[in-house]
């Protein structure tokens, strides 16, 4: 019997003592009082008449009753006690039985946590563990559910190695549970075992446990196992390719220094294995003492920064002493826990043929460059001859084509020869542009321009072209191009001039439109790039075309069909282009026309900043036949007012005044000008706001044209988005003021003569049998300087009227007459007169 059932009776008769004891004890004082009584009365004889009175039956029962009441108490005393006792004995069991209750479930619970513990452990191992005795036995196995190795619902019992394992992989299995049994350590191997006709490799543990028992633990290792072969077949591969290209591989333990060096690496050097230590300071020593230092800057580069490239090209020294080009890759491959480099593995290339044959090629270059330059100074120079024969070519073939005796044969051949020496003028020019480029003779001249007045330029150079082949000519300018920029005006006429000149030649029906755009924020101080975009709808380009037609003297399939142009115009501009910092694009398609999209940086500037205007003909009035036009003109300021009237009302146009807004609204109402010149700053209405008024009383749109001495470009985007159709700053040009009306109302003007001598039209009186001297008195041009004539003359020759309008502006007063004939001349394109008039002097 348990010590604890023993315990538990013995404490239970101790209770059963406890509660009789007291019960008892009062029975038995009860039944001593009863008897105490009784004795006392029949002493004292007090029953004498009891008893003579009552029967001896009757005395019993009165003695028994108080006997039995005594007891009768003394049991109920008992019952009542037993009671109480017997209540706190099952509150006691009770208790007991609840906390053996709650002590099981929190073993019951223990239990189950263990369980679950352990079995989340086991799922998580990624071994197979298996308990087994030395003679191959399970006895027991669990396995994790990924573990395919041995099938989990296998019945466990009565299975060994041998029945699950192949017969010789359970007998390398016996070999090292032995080995572990006997050694008391730790055995590890490797095996290989078909599984579902799929190759596995596995890691084996063996532990001993007891004296016959082993813990094996098997864990799948397939995946790093392919990995590393991979990698071995990787590296046997490269090792292959080094040895085929003949590149040699180090690798370089960071840490200790040690450094392998191939095979082939040390075979380029000229070293064997046992002759090369396998150290960095080794490498460092043979390293040209030139290179050393960038080498080592570049390897500190990327060790701190692995991102940074490790590839360049230096030079080591063989075991002959000779110097060997070497081209060096090689990156980090590892690194520690605190990233910091631990293994760099790389490639070394002898390269130093290729160098030799780099160095020979450089020399070859550099002396056809030295023979390209020789060209193209040559060329340069040659321009002067070139250029005074073809003009007199021209010239006298222009003074035949006056001649009324040549017959209609004559005349056709005389054409053939204009033709013919136009055209070879212009390859002339383009061959001289193209030389000059070369010859780095050509440079920036950057002045202040009116961008707005070229563009006009531009145009009016293009329209008659445009008109004859019945093409729709658009310029299309945004808001936000300054009219005033800083650039080199010259070269970005000529290659806008190119551009358009192209894509009117290649264009036979539809349209040619010039986009200008600005990208960026007008600043004096920052360039703003200016985009111009020429887009055509003609005959397009090939793809495969499309980059060869900068190339010099190259022409696409079209441009060879039309037979005109050098194929020089598109180089010389690209090349221009980056002179001025922009660049060149092109999108095209075959039929489907193109567009070339150039980028310039330009620097804003305000009217004031820019050159003197070059001088033209003076206007004297318009052509007779004109439409009548009327100008209002609005300024708050009388000065201005008057400026503009006289201006206008000289043109004999139609002119009104208001001197502030609600006067140029009343008057317009009133009047209904054409155009109107509106101030934008006024004191009472802003030239906005009267904008504003008018477009919303007019019933037939009319021009507004806003004038404002504020140069910002958000004053003139505001003013064109308020309904103004152009914006001109102040202090303004005559001629700005002069194109904007032809622009707007298509005016044509009426220019005074320059000279008494203006009516030359022919070469006859420059022909130096002719006697000019009454017109034109050449000893005033010998007396300049030698200088400046051959200035003039290369002007001439290029047929730069810009120039020549330039070196005019430097003659003092007293040559005014002289000034006047130079700039109707080159007004008009004749710089064969201006060279047949220098010729006359120094012939």
């Amino acid at each position: 019997m348990p010590q604890q059932q023993k315990n538990r009776q013995f404490n239970g008769f101790k209770e059963a003592i406890q509660r009789c004891w007291m019960p008892l004890l009062l029975g038995f004082v009860a039944t001593i009082a009863v008897l105490g009584v009784w004795q006392q009365c029949l002493v004292q004889e007090q029953l004498t008449i009891i008893a003579a009175q009552r029967s001896p039956l009757l005395t019993g029962l009165i003695l028994w009753g108080g006997l039995a009441s005594a007891w009768m108490l003394a049991f109920t005393v008992y019952l009542i006690q037993h009671s109480k006792s017997q209540a706190q004995h099952t509150r006691t069991i009770n208790q007991q039985l609840q906390d053996e209750i709650r002590e099981r479930q929190q073993v019951e619970e223990a239990l189950r946590q263990s369980r679950a513990t352990k079995q989340a452990i086991i799922e998580a191992i990624p071994d197979l563990l298996i308990r087994m005795r030395s003679d191959g036995s399970y006895v027991e196995f669990v396995a994790n559910r990924q573990f395919n190795i041995v099938n989990p619902e296998r019945q466990r019992q009565n299975t060994s190695a041998y029945t699950v394992l192949p017969l010789a992989l359970a007998e390398l299995r016996m070999f090292y549970t032995q080995q572990a049994l006997q050694t008391k350590a730790i055995q590890v191997y490797e095996q290989e075992i078909l599984i579902k006709n799929r190759q596995h490799y596995e890691e084996v543990r063996i532990v001993p446990i007891l004296q016959d028992e082993v813990l094996v633990m098997v864990r799948d290792i397939s995946a790093r196992k392919r990995t590393e072969m991979a990698l071995q077949r990787s590296e046997e591969r490269l090792k292959l390719a080094l040895e085929a290209s003949g590149d040699g591989l180090w690798d370089w333990n960071i840490q200790t220094g040690e450094v392998y060096f191939s095979s082939s690496y040390l075979g380029m050097l000229g070293y064997a294995a046992d002759e090369f230590p396998s150290s960095v300071e080794t490498w460092k020593h043979l390293i040209h003492p030139e290179d050393e230092p960038w080498v080592f800057d570049t390897l500190n580069a990327h060790l701190q920064d692995a991102k940074a490239q490790y590839a360049f090209d230096y030079r080591v020294k063989t075991k002959s002493g000779e110097w060997k080009w070497i081209a060096n890759y090689g990156r980090v491959v590892a690194f520690d826990q605190q990233n910091q480099p631990l293994r760099m593995i790389g490639t070394h290339k002898d390269i130093s043929d290729r160098k030799y044959k780099e160095t020979m090629l450089q020399q070859a270059m550099e002396a056809a460059e030295a023979a390209n330059q020789a060209k193209s100074m040559f060329l340069a120079n040659m321009s002067h001859e070139l250029r005074t024969s073809l003009n007199v070519i021209l010239g006298f073939s222009e003074l035949m084509a006056d001649d009324s005796s040549l017959t209609s044969s004559q005349q056709q051949d005389l054409q053939t020869i204009r033709r013919s020496g136009a055209h070879l003028l212009s390859l002339i020019n383009d061959i001289l542009d193209l030389s000059k480029i070369e010859a780095g003779r050509s440079t920036l001249e950057e002045t202040g321009f009116d961008l707005l007045a070229l563009l006009q330029t531009l145009r009016t150079m293009m329209s008659e072209r445009a008109m004859s082949k019945h093409l729709q000519l658009e310029f299309e300018i945004a808001p936000e191009v300054p009219q005033f920029v800083i650039a080199d005006e010259q070269k970005l006429c000529q290659i806008l001039l190119n551009l358009l000149s192209n894509a009117i030649k290649f264009t036979d029906q539809g349209s040619v439109v010039l986009r200008v755009q600005a990208d960026g924020l007008p600043s004096s101080l920052l360039p703003l790039l200016l985009q111009f975009q020429v887009v055509d709808t003609g005959v397009g380009i090939a793809a495969n075309e499309q980059t060869l037609i900068f190339d010099a003297f190259v022409q696409a399939k079209a441009g060879k069909k039309v037979n005109s142009g050098t194929g020089l115009g598109l180089t010389i501009s690209r090349k221009l282009l980056e002179l001025m910092g922009g660049q060149m694009s092109l999108q095209s398609a075959v039929n489907a026309g193109s567009t070339f999209t150039i980028t310039v940086p330009v620097r804003p500037t305000s009217s004031v900043d820019l050159l003197s205007e070059q001088l033209s003909r003076p206007v004297i009035g318009l052509v007779p036949g004109q439409p009548h036009r009327r100008i209002l003109v609005v300024d708050d300021q009388y000065e201005n007012r008057l400026l503009l009237v006289r201006l206008l009302t000289r043109l004999g146009l139609d002119v009104r005044e208001a001197a502030t807004g609600q006067e140029a609204v009343q008057i317009w109402k009133e009047w209904h000008p054409d155009l109107t010149w509106m101030d934008i700053r006024m004191s009472d209405i802003d030239g906005y706001e009267v904008t504003r008024q008018i477009r919303a009383m007019e019933v037939t749109k009319t021009v507004i044209i806003a004038l404002t001495a504020q140069a910002a470009q958000s004053d003139r985007a505001l003013a064109l988005a308020v309904g103004c159709d152009d914006y001109i700053t102040k202090p303004f040009q005559e001629d700005t003021l002069l194109l904007k009306l032809k622009k707007h109302l298509g005016l044509e003007y009426l220019y005074a003569e320059s000279n008494p001598y203006s009516n030359l039209s022919s070469v006859d009186s420059l022909d130096p049998d002719a006697d000019a001297a009454p017109l034109l008195d050449l000893s005033i041009l010998a007396q300049l300087p030698a200088d400046w004539l051959a200035a003039l003359e290369n002007a001439a020759v290029c047929g730069n009227d810009r120039v020549i309008t330039g070196l005019v502006a430097q003659l003092s007063p007293e040559f005014a007459s002289l000034s006047l004939q130079l700039i109707d001349y080159a007004n008009h394109f004749q710089f064969n007169r201006i060279l047949q008039l220098i010729h006359r002097i120094s012939p």
